[in-house]
C-alpha cells in the first residue's frame, strides 16, 4: 500500500475575522476594566495622601499647641510682650493669593503665639560653680575667669550654645541669659558668661537647660509655586508654620531658616477658641471680635474671679481654653470624578479637626 502524505488543515478566513471580533471584543472590555481600576487606585491614593497630609499637621500643631505660653521663667511671666503682639492671637479670614481657590474662598486664619524654646538636650556644669560670693558674672565689669563652663554630649550640641540665649539651672530653676558662649577646645564644652550672679551654689552634676527665650510662631496658609504644570501665579496652597524672635510692638518678621511647610494642598485652615467647655465657640471678623465673643462666654461659665479676658498680654495663661483648628486638605489634582456633575474638573476635600486644652493656659501665676 503506498504511503499518503496528509497536510494538516488551517484556519479559514472566516474563522480568523471570527476569532479576532471576539479578541477585539474582549480587549476592550479588559481595557475599561484596567482604565476603572487606574482610575480608583488614583484617587484613592490621592485620597490617602490627603489624610496623612492631614494627620502630619496635625500632630505638629498638637505639639506646637501645648508649647504656647511656655514660659520658662518660672517666677513671672516674661516682661516685653505687647498688646500688639500678645501671647495668643488669632488673626480671623486673612486673605492669601495666588491659588486657583476662589477669591470668597482663599482666606485662612493666622494663629500666633509666644512661648521659650528649649534645645531638645541637657548638659551639666563642668565643675562647681559657687553662689553670689563668687565672680561668676558678665558684662564689662565681669573679671577675667568669669564664666562657666558647661559640658555636653558631644560638640554639636555645645556649638548649638549661642548669646542671648538663657541659661536654666535643674536645681532650683535659676535663669541667667548668656552674654557670650565660646566653645571649648575638647570639643563637648561651652564657657559662657551670664547677665549675673547666681544665687546658690550649683554642683558639677547638676544639669543646665540651654532655651531660646522670647519665640513666636505664627500658622497661616501660603502660595507656594511648585507645580509646573499650572499657570504662571497659580501656585500650591500650604500650610505653613513660621518663627522668629518676639517682635515687641512691631510687626512680625520670621526667620526664613526656621520657616517650615507642614503641609501641601491646604485649602482652609481655621482656629477657634471655647471658654464654656466646648458649648460655645467664638466667630468674629476681627481679634477685637474673637475677645468679646469669649467675654460673653466668660459672664456665666467663667470661674469666680474670671469673668472676663484680662487686659493683659498674658490673659490666656489664667483663663483655662478649649482651642479646635480644623485643616481642610484637598486631592493634588482635580478631577471630573469629584465633581457633583462630571462635566467639570474638581477636587476632593476632607477636614480633620483637633480639639484640645494647651497645658499651658489657665495657669494663674
Amino acid at each position: 500500500m503506498r504511503n499518503r502524505l496528509i497536510s494538516p488543515r488551517g484556519f479559514s478566513l472566516v474563522e480568523l475575522l471570527v476569532a479576532l471580533v471576539f479578541t477585539g471584543i474582549l480587549m476592550a472590555g479588559m481595557s475599561s476594566v484596567f482604565k476603572s481600576s487606574l482610575s480608583s487606585f488614583v484617587t484613592s491614593g490621592e485620597g490617602i495622601s490627603s489624610a496623612r497630609r492631614n494627620r502630619l499637621a496635625m500632630d505638629l500643631l498638637s505639639d506646637d499647641l501645648n508649647s504656647a505660653g511656655q514660659y520658662l521663667a518660672l517666677e513671672a511671666p516674661p516682661r516685653g510682650i505687647m498688646d500688639a503682639n500678645p501671647g495668643f492671637l488669632i488673626n480671623p479670614k486673612v486673605p492669601f493669593p495666588g491659588t486657583d481657590i476662589p477669591v470668597a474662598d482663599a482666606v485662612t486664619d493666622e494663629l500666633l503665639f509666644y512661648y521659650d524654646e528649649p534645645l531638645p538636650f541637657e548638659g551639666t556644669f563642668k565643675s562647681d560653680t559657687l553662689g553670689t560670693a563668687s565672680y561668676v558674672a558678665s558684662g564689662a565689669a565681669a573679671p577675667v575667669g568669669g564664666g562657666v563652663d558647661l559640658k555636653f554630649l558631644g560638640s554639636d550640641q555645645a556649638a548649638q550654645v549661642k548669646a542671648g540665649m538663657m541659661l536654666i539651672t535643674r536645681g532650683n530653676y535659676e535663669h541667667k541669659k548668656v552674654i557670650s558662649a565660646s566653645p571649648g577646645t575638647d570639643g563637648k564644652t561651652t564657657t559662657v558668661t551670664l547677665d549675673g550672679l547666681f544665687g546658690e551654689k550649683h554642683l558639677a552634676t547638676e544639669g543646665v537647660l540651654i532655651a531660646k527665650p522670647a519665640q513666636y510662631v505664627r500658622y497661616r496658609i501660603f502660595s507656594q509655586n511648585w507645580d509646573p504644570q499650572k499657570p504662571t501665579g497659580i501656585g500650591i496652597p500650604c500650610l505653613v508654620r513660621e518663627q522668629g524672635n518676639y517682635p515687641g510692638s512691631g510687626p512680625f518678621v520670621p526667620d526664613a531658616t526656621l520657616t517650615t511647610i507642614v503641609a501641601e494642598n491646604v485649602s482652609r485652615f481655621t482656629v477657634s477658641l471655647s471658654a464654656d467647655r466646648g458649648t460655645t465657640w467664638t466667630t468674629g471678623n476681627s481679634w477685637a471680635e474673637i475677645k468679646a465673643s469669649l467675654n460673653s462666654q466668660l459672664t456665666t461659665a467663667g470661674a469666680p474671679g474670671f469673668n472676663a479676658v484680662e487686659n493683659s498680654p498674658h490673659w490666656f495663661r489664667s483663663v483655662p481654653l478649649l482651642v479646635r483648628v480644623n485643616v481642610t486638605t484637598r486631592t493634588a489634582q482635580a478631577r471630573a470624578e469629584f465633581s457633583a456633575t462630571s462635566t467639570a474638573l474638581a477636587y476632593k476635600e476632607q477636614t480633620q479637626s483637633l480639639i484640645l486644652l494647651p497645658r499651658h493656659f489657665g495657669l494663674n501665676f
